[in-house]
């Protein structure tokens, strides 16, 4: 099953964007840390199938921390909240990096907001 807009994306276009990925900046040392991302359809026309992924690393070595993907419908014009399994982290800097439609699935509006990054700090 592919991803589909509801409408001719030539007549409505489709606008998903990777809009926050809820790490606070700074975390007390905890070994379950549940977060949430969020995605928005800044479209006329609702999509399907929506693919996003959610890197987090260490931000000194780079190295691949804990990864979520997963698909979801956005309506026109909706915001939507997401909230992620839990998942281990240790004290130390992270880098975060959400994608959205990032094989390209949709024609979109703005692909330039399909990338939302950040960084936070867990604490000992």
């Amino acid at each position: 099953t592919g991803a589909y807009v509801t409408q001719s994306p030539t007549q409505h276009p489709v606008d998903v964007a990777a809009v926050d990925a809820s790490f606070p900046e700074k975390l007390v040392d905890v070994t379950h840390y549940i977060g949430s991302i969020v995605l928005a359809n800044y479209g006329t026309v609702s999509a399907s199938n929506v693919q996003y992924r959610l890197l987090v690393t260490n931000a000194d070595n780079g190295g691949l921390t804990w990864q979520n993907e997963g698909r979801t419908v956005l309506l026109a014009g909706e915001t939507k909240t997401i909230e992620l399994p839990s998942f281990d982290i240790a004290a130390g800097r992270y880098h975060v990096k959400l994608f959205v439609d990032s094989a390209y699935d949709f024609n979109e509006a703005d692909e330039a907001n399909n990338l939302f990054e950040n960084t936070f700090t867990v604490m000992e």
